[in-house]
């Protein structure tokens, strides 16, 4: 029989009695730092919580511990409502979310069984930690520089094979060459080799120093700067692992955006490939998704409106979800025109089977197939555009 007490209650409970849980059996003061309890979404469990850990691994262990208790206090179904998730956030002494976690209910039970893999790889996380801000913004920071990097050996080689020596200071030269020789215990002149010895404020005195080859491609030389000397200084942050707050990953963001559509327009060699490839397979499995729904909502020539407005329907909610999911993407730098293009293509279909049915209910079944054979148009032009452009195009 479900227990009478209200939802409210039974939190409240679960929170006391979490609060109370020692944490570290070998420190039994040491107990669960609880902020809230909630149940959110009509049946997903939440803790919120302040850990003690500040790393991802060590915040994932005490969220592990706190989705056992939460799995184990809610096992069974004595309960007015059904769990289907639990979850926990933890947050930093600035209240700023660090880390979330949701499990399902099996992926939790394994946790309590104490199958700890297990409830790691089928768990969902989502990262701000300390340690992930620093991991991504080194990784951003690391794309941007190679990517200019490159950018700089492609347009500067056009002015012959000195173009090092020719094109940038001698201090620079030198401490990229100190740098190579003392990694490398030998000597070189190459210049594609020194690049990778220099630094983002060297980077932009490269580019600055030869502004009129740079010009076309760059366009304004102030935003250029800007950028650069934002990036500069989370890169410091970053190169002595110290803080990187949220509001650097935001700026880090847009200054990532910034460069890599820049390099990857004009040079596509130099932009990261996986982020092309990831692109490519995640648009594949969503069309393809799409197409295996479709194809089985088969419309016929004769049939009554009763019996081809569910179908509608279904073909509408399809597209909705197919439109959710494209938007989902990590869109590499220099294909969101091509993106939101395919995007642009889901949506007018869509619109164009919601006013087929509008039609339909409203005038009958005049001129309805007319308007299906279309649809069918449309959806042999999305087949079309996913195979041209996004399947089959080169790096």
């Amino acid at each position: 029989m479900p227990i009478n007490n209200s939802i409210e209650q039974i939190l409240e409970f679960v929170k006391v009695g979490l609060s109370n849980e020692p944490y570290d059996k070998h420190n039994p003061e040491k107990k669960v730092r609880v902020k809230e309890i909630k149940l959110l979404n009509n049946n997903n469990v939440v803790c919120e919580f302040f850990p003690y850990a500040q790393d991802s691994i060590g915040i994932k262990t005490e969220m592990g511990f706190i989705i056992s208790f939460l799995e184990a206090f809610f096992r069974g179904d004595t309960f007015s409502f059904e769990i289907i998730h639990f979850g926990a956030k933890a947050y930093d002494g600035n209240n700023q979310e660090m880390l979330s976690a949701l499990s399902s209910k099996k992926t939790a039970n394994a946790m309590s069984e104490g199958q700890a893999i297990e409830w790691l790889n089928n768990t969902i996380f989502v990262e701000n930690s300390f340690d992930y801000r620093l991991h991504h913004a080194k990784r951003k920071i690391s794309e941007i520089e190679q990517g200019l990097r490159k950018l700089i050996c492609i347009i500067l080689q056009r002015k012959g094979p000195n173009w090092w020596h020719d094109s940038v200071k001698r201090k620079i030269r030198d401490s990229a060459a100190y740098c190579f020789e003392n990694q490398n215990g030998i000597n070189s002149q190459n210049g594609e080799e020194l690049i990778e010895y220099t630094f983002l404020r060297e980077l932009k005195t490269i580019v600055i120093g030869n502004w009129n080859e740079f010009l076309n491609i760059i366009g304004d030389k102030t935003i250029f700067e800007k950028y650069l000397d934002s990036l500069n200084v989370i890169r410091r942050n970053e190169a002595h692992n110290r803080e990187v707050l949220s509001s650097d990953i935001e700026q880090l963001e847009r200054i990532y955006k910034y460069f890599m559509d820049i390099i990857s327009k004009h040079y596509p060699e130099a932009s990261p490939n996986y982020l092309i490839e990831n692109w490519r397979i995640q648009l594949r499995d969503i069309v393809n998704h799409h197409s295996d729904i479709v194809k089985n909502i088969e419309i016929q020539k004769g049939e009554k409106l009763s019996i081809i407005t569910p179908k509608i329907n279904k073909i509408t909610s399809t597209i909705c979800d197919t439109e959710s999911r494209l938007d989902s993407v990590l869109v590499p730098p220099g294909k969101n025109e091509l993106h939101t293009e395919l995007i642009r293509i889901f949506k007018e279909l869509r619109e164009s089977f919601e006013n087929l049915l509008s039609s339909a209910l409203s005038n009958g079944m005049t001129n309805f197939h007319i308007a299906h054979e279309k649809n069918i148009l449309a959806n042999q032009n999305i087949r079309d555009f996913t195979k041209r452009y996004l399947m089959s195009e080169k790096s």
